[in-house]
């Protein structure tokens, strides 16, 4: 943990971590901040010192003026409101309102979830209850943090849950074809943003959830949605979508 009043806390190549330094590349405030990494694969979002910057251990976490704040469309709307310069209209209720079906995307449940209702479960099974008693044992270990615990690990079980149910792994797939669907018969006039005429919070959200589908779970953009491939492949020419990428290879 840092003493740092200004950090950015991320795992790198994380669909939500990704949407949150885009954010800060786009707003070119990057600088401003110490990046740092948190491990999700050793449970360092479980570890003491990371449940008092966040009690859900949810990345990333921004860290402003010794704030903090947490989900990456709060993050997009603390930023506009202190850096005014480059703006990505996250005060503009339509671009919030349209922005909430991406977010709303479990991207991870539709990769990793039971494709069938009679799929063998058991390793997924297993690795979850191992995290879950690895949470269990730092909650003991701190009791001054009971109440940060639980939430974790209600958000864990909620989580957990997901990734283990056929229904929502059904349900998740049906949402994302849907909006895939909706977004590329809105671009098919021809409209360069999927709100306005400018480069907002809604874009660099579908920007980074669309990179992060096919890169990170090999979930393509079907044949039949051209106009979804060509607002992607358009927008990653962006000097920040650019830079992304180099932090994400650096990374690995």
């Amino acid at each position: 943990m840092t003493n740092d009043a200004n950090v950015f806390y991320y795992k790198p190549g994380s669909t939500f971590s990704n949407i949150g330094l885009l954010n800060l590349l786009e707003k070119q405030v990057i600088d401003r901040f110490t990046l740092q990494k948190v491990e999700l694969a050793r449970g360092e979002n479980n570890e003491p010192w990371y449940i008092q910057v966040n009690s859900k251990g949810l990345v990333p976490v921004l860290v402003h003026n010794g704030k903090a704040t947490a989900e990456t469309i709060d993050i997009g709307q603390y930023l506009d409101k202190q850096f005014p310069d480059h703006p990505l209209h996250a005060d503009d209720a339509q671009v919030i309102e349209k922005l909430q079906r991406w977010h709303a995307i479990q991207l991870k449940v539709i990769a990793l979830g039971p494709k069938s209702a009679d799929e063998n479960t058991d390793k997924r099974a297993a690795d979850l209850k191992a995290e879950r008693d690895s949470i269990e044992k730092n909650a003991q270990a701190n009791p001054a943090l009971a109440a940060a615990y639980t939430e974790r690990l209600n958000l864990f079980d909620a989580r957990a849950q997901g990734i283990m149910s056929f229904e929502r792994q059904q349900q998740q797939t049906q949402l994302w074809a849907k909006l895939l669907e909706d977004t590329d018969n809105y671009l098919a006039d021809g409209r360069e943003y999927l709100h306005g005429s400018t480069f907002t919070l809604l874009d660099l959200h579908a920007v980074a959830m669309l990179y992060a589908a096919q890169t990170k779970w090999r979930l393509e953009v079907p044949a039949d949605r051209p106009h979804v491939k060509s607002y992607y492949e358009r927008h990653t020419q962006r000097p920040a979508f650019v830079k992304l990428v180099q932090m994400n290879t650096a990374a690995n």
